[in-house]
Protein backbone atom coordinates (compact mmCIF):
# COMPACT_ATOMS: atom_id res chain seq x y z
CA UNK A 1 0.00 0.00 0.00
CA UNK A 2 1.61 2.85 -1.05
CA UNK A 3 1.13 6.34 1.08
CA UNK A 4 0.95 9.74 -0.21
CA UNK A 5 3.27 12.60 1.32
CA UNK A 6 1.25 15.47 2.76
CA UNK A 7 3.25 18.60 2.47
CA UNK A 8 3.53 20.85 5.52
CA UNK A 9 1.59 23.85 5.40
CA UNK A 10 3.16 27.44 5.34
CA UNK A 11 1.97 29.58 8.28
CA UNK A 12 0.49 31.86 5.31
CA UNK A 13 -1.42 28.92 3.63
CA UNK A 14 -3.36 27.88 7.51
CA UNK A 15 -5.36 30.96 7.11
CA UNK A 16 -7.66 32.18 9.81
CA UNK A 17 -5.84 29.98 12.33
CA UNK A 18 -5.21 30.77 15.87
CA UNK A 19 -2.14 30.39 17.47
CA UNK A 20 -2.29 27.37 20.82
CA UNK A 21 -0.86 30.24 22.93
CA UNK A 22 -4.51 31.50 22.55
CA UNK A 23 -6.13 28.10 23.69
CA UNK A 24 -4.21 27.18 26.32
CA UNK A 25 -4.50 31.41 27.59
CA UNK A 26 -8.38 30.75 27.41
CA UNK A 27 -8.85 27.55 29.51
CA UNK A 28 -5.64 27.99 32.09
CA UNK A 29 -6.37 28.68 35.55
CA UNK A 30 -9.68 27.99 35.43
CA UNK A 31 -11.54 25.07 37.79
CA UNK A 32 -14.63 22.95 35.82
CA UNK A 33 -17.02 20.12 37.44
CA UNK A 34 -16.87 17.11 34.81
CA UNK A 35 -20.57 15.43 34.06
CA UNK A 36 -18.94 12.85 35.65
CA UNK A 37 -18.83 14.41 39.24
CA UNK A 38 -15.37 14.76 38.77
CA UNK A 39 -13.22 17.48 39.57
CA UNK A 40 -10.88 19.14 37.38
CA UNK A 41 -8.28 21.87 37.98
CA UNK A 42 -6.82 23.45 34.23
CA UNK A 43 -3.05 23.87 34.86
CA UNK A 44 -1.90 22.64 38.03
CA UNK A 45 0.23 19.84 38.92
CA UNK A 46 -2.34 18.00 40.92
CA UNK A 47 -5.23 18.48 38.56
CA UNK A 48 -7.00 15.96 37.16
CA UNK A 49 -6.30 15.36 32.85
CA UNK A 50 -9.29 14.90 30.47
CA UNK A 51 -9.26 14.90 26.79
CA UNK A 52 -10.97 16.20 24.18
CA UNK A 53 -12.34 14.67 21.37
CA UNK A 54 -13.32 17.25 18.88
CA UNK A 55 -16.47 16.48 15.83
CA UNK A 56 -19.69 17.68 15.33
CA UNK A 57 -19.82 18.88 19.16
CA UNK A 58 -16.68 18.65 21.20
CA UNK A 59 -16.47 15.88 24.03
CA UNK A 60 -14.54 15.97 27.16
CA UNK A 61 -13.78 12.63 28.74
CA UNK A 62 -12.53 11.90 32.44
CA UNK A 63 -9.45 10.03 32.20
CA UNK A 64 -10.56 8.63 36.28
CA UNK A 65 -13.57 7.23 34.88
CA UNK A 66 -13.53 7.52 30.95
CA UNK A 67 -17.04 8.98 31.57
Amino acid sequence: MKQKMRKRRSAAQEGPYEDISHLKSLISNRKYRLDCGHLVTLNHNLGNNIAVINGKELKIICTLCLY
